[in-house]
């Protein structure tokens, strides 16, 4: 006999006990790059069964950083795989110090004087050049 599935349309409920079970969580993993935590508050609002999590892709490490006036950060990666990337996507920059999350708002090619043509990716205006450290990982989210 077929056991029955929860339907795709059930709204989760939030009970006492899931709250206090929220709060009683092991904090330690509250940092997980691929497993954000996320309040009840959000999962008040969630259907069952559909996908949240963004699948994260690893574009590369950044090879240059730099910033253009009235436009914003400028993130060069050392390669470029063969990964589709567009404007709107959703950046996770991954140090060993922290991520930092920001969407790509343009695409531009660098041509340096001596050399191959680059791609750029132009963040989100709220993100400074300061704030990206050197040994970061490009990580774009791509729904499945």
């Amino acid at each position: 006999m077929k056991a029955k599935s929860t339907p795709r349309t059930s709204r989760i409920k939030i009970t006492d006990d899931i709250r206090k079970a929220h709060e009683e969580r092991d904090r330690s993993l509250d940092n997980n790059r691929d497993a954000p935590r996320m309040a009840p508050e959000f999962w008040a609002n969630a259907t069952v069964g559909k996908y949240y999590r963004p699948n994260l892709v690893f574009l590369s490490k950044i090879e240059h950083v730099f910033s253009i006036p009235t436009r914003g950060c400028v993130i060069v990666p050392v390669t470029f795989a063969e990964e589709r990337v567009s404007v709107g996507d959703g950046v996770h920059l991954r140090s060993p110090g922290g991520q930092l999350d920001a969407q790509i708002t343009g695409i531009e090619l660098i041509k340096h004087s001596s050399g191959p043509c680059k791609v750029g990716f132009l963040l989100s205006k709220e993100i400074s050049k300061s704030q990206i450290p050197p040994e970061a990982e490009i990580w774009i989210e791509k729904s499945k």
